[in-house]
C-alpha cells in the first residue's frame, strides 16, 4: 500500500561488513582458546609437583594472564565496545577530555612530577564526576586515602563487573568511601597534590597490583557512567537504502526507485546524480552507485559512532545513525559536526533536526557559504528517515 513504511530488516551475518565478520569470529575465537587455555592451566597446576614452586609461581602468572583475556573476551563478546581494551594514547579524547599525557617514559611535567608515568593524564575541570564503573547490579569498592607523594587525594577502585583489574583516580577534590552500585557518584576531579592545573591521573593494575597501560573502556565507562557498547547501529544495508533514498526522493514509501534513482541533475551544484544515494563521484549504473556509496557510508557509520563513544559511552540509536548518515551523505563536512550538536545519543526527531540545521549551517560558515535555510527541508528529511528506522530499544 502506497505510504506504509517499509519495516526493518535485521541483516545476516553474510550480510555483515567483511571488517565486522572477521571481529566476531574472532571474538567467538578467543572465547574457545580462552576455555582451552583455562582448562590447560588449571590441569597443570593439578599435577605441578609442590616441590618445584618456580614452576607454580609461572602457573600462577598464567592463570591470571588468561583470567584477564578472559576476562575482555567475554566482555567484547556480549555488549562492550570491541575497542574497550584498546590503550589509550595521548592526543585522544576521552568522554570529550583530552589526554595530556601518556603511560610510560615522559619529560616531567612539573616540580615533584614523575618522568616515569604509571597512568594517563586527562585534562578534566576541577569537578568533574566519576562514575562507579560497573554494571547496575554489581557493585564497585572505593577507598579514598591521602598520597603524601604528591598524587593528592586518591581512590583505589575495585569493580565487580571488571573483577581482574584494578583502578586509581588520583588528585581529585572528593572521594566517597566504601561500597556504591554500578553508576552511582564515588569521586570528583580535582587539583590536589603536583601538577600543573586540574586534571584527572588515571591508573590501572592487574590483580597482582603491577602497573600496566590504563584501556580505553573502563575509563569512558567511569567517566560517563555508562558502558561501552559496540559501536554499530545494526542497520541494514536495506535500512540505508531506503531511509536515505526516501529522504533523497530517489525512492517511494515502498522502496521502490523513483525516476531520480536512474539518474537526475543535482540542484545545488548541477553534477549528474544516480542511484538511491545521489551518487555523483562516477558510476556507470545506479546499482553501482549503490555500491560505491554503501561502501562510503559504512566508514562514515564507524567514524560517527566512535565520536558517539567518545561523547556519551553509548553509540547513536538506529534513528539517531540513520540521521546522522543521511546528513553526511548530503554534506560530509556537516556529518562531520553533527555529534557536536547533539544533545544525548538517542535524540528526539525535534532534536535530530536542531542538530542537523546546525551543523548544515556551521558547515557553509565554516567553508565560505552563506547560511542555508534549511528548517523546513531538514524537517521533511528526517520525517522520510524515521518512516523507514524503527529503534527497538525505545
Amino acid at each position: 500500500m502506497q505510504g506504509s513504511p517499509v519495516r526493518p530488516i535485521r541483516p545476516t551475518f553474510e550480510e555483515l561488513s567483511p571488517d565486522l565478520q572477521w571481529s566476531l569470529v574472532n571474538q567467538w575465537q578467543r572465547r574457545d582458546w580462552s576455555i582451552t587455555a583455562i582448562c590447560v592451566g588449571l590441569s597443570s597446576l593439578l599435577l605441578a609437583p609442590v616441590l618445584v614452586p618456580s614452576l607454580n609461581d609461572r602457573i600462577a602468572q598464567g592463570l591470571n594472564m588468561v583470567t584477564r583475556v578472559t576476562e575482555s573476551a567475554d566482555a567484547v563478546g556480549d555488549a562492550i565496545a570491541p575497542d574497550f581494551g584498546e590503550p589509550i594514547q595521548a592526543g585522544e579524547k576521552i568522554a570529550g577530555h583530552p589526554v595530556t599525557s601518556g603511560y610510560g617514559p615522559r619529560k616531567a611535567p612539573c616540580e615533584g612530577c614523575s618522568n616515569q608515568h604509571r597512568g594517563v593524564d586527562l585534562a578534566t575541570p576541577s569537578g568533574t564526576t566519576i562514575y562507579a564503573p560497573a554494571d547496575k547490579d554489581k557493585r564497585v569498592r572505593v577507598r579514598c586515602w591521602r598520597d603524601g607523594n604528591g598524587g593528592g587525594l586518591v581512590a583505589d577502585i575495585e569493580s565487580e563487573s571488571l573483577p581482574a583489574r584494578k583502578f586509581q583516580a588520583l588528585h581529585l577534590s572528593r572521594c566517597a568511601d566504601g561500597w556504591h552500585r554500578g553508576g552511582q557518584i564515588i569521586a570528583k576531579t580535582g587539583a590536589t597534590g603536583n601538577g600543573t592545573g586540574p586534571h584527572l591521573d588515571w591508573r590501572e593494575r592487574d590483580a597482582s597490583g603491577a602497573h600496566y597501560h590504563p584501556a580505553n573502556g573502563p575509563l569512558i565507562w567511569a567517566l560517563t557512567g555508562s558502558k561501552p557498547v559496540a559501536p554499530f547501529s545494526e542497520l541494514s544495508n536495506t535500512e540505508k537504502t531506503c531511509a536515505i533514498g526516501a529522504a533523497e526522493g530517489t525512492r517511494d514509501d515502498n522502496c521502490d526507485p523513483t525516476s531520480a534513482y536512474y539518474g537526475h541533475r543535482d540542484p545545488g551544484n548541477g553534477a549528474r546524480n544516480m542511484g538511491s544515494f545521489s551518487y555523483q563521484h562516477g558510476a556507470s549504473t545506479p546499482e553501482e552507485a549503490d555500491q560505491k556509496q554503501l561502501a562510503r557510508l559504512q566508514q562514515a557509520e564507524r567514524d560517527l559512532q566512535k565520536r558517539a563513544l567518545e561523547k556519551w559511552g553509548q553509540p547513536l540509536s538506529k534513528p539517531a545513525i540513520a540521521a546522522a548518515l543521511d546528513i553526511w551523505n548530503q554534506s560530509p563536512d556537516a556529518g562531520s559536526r553533527l555529534i557536536k550538536h547533539l544533545p544525548t545519543h538517542a535524540p528526539t526527531p525535534e532534536q535530530l533536526v536542531a542538530a542537523r540545521i546546525a551543523a548544515l549551517n556551521e558547515s557553509r560558515r565554516e567553508l565560505g557559504g552563506a547560511p542555508m535555510n534549511v528548517p523546513a527541508d531538514q524537517r521533511r528529511r528526517v520525517d522520510q528517515l524515521l518512516k523507514h528506522i524503527r529503534d527497538d530499544d525505545r
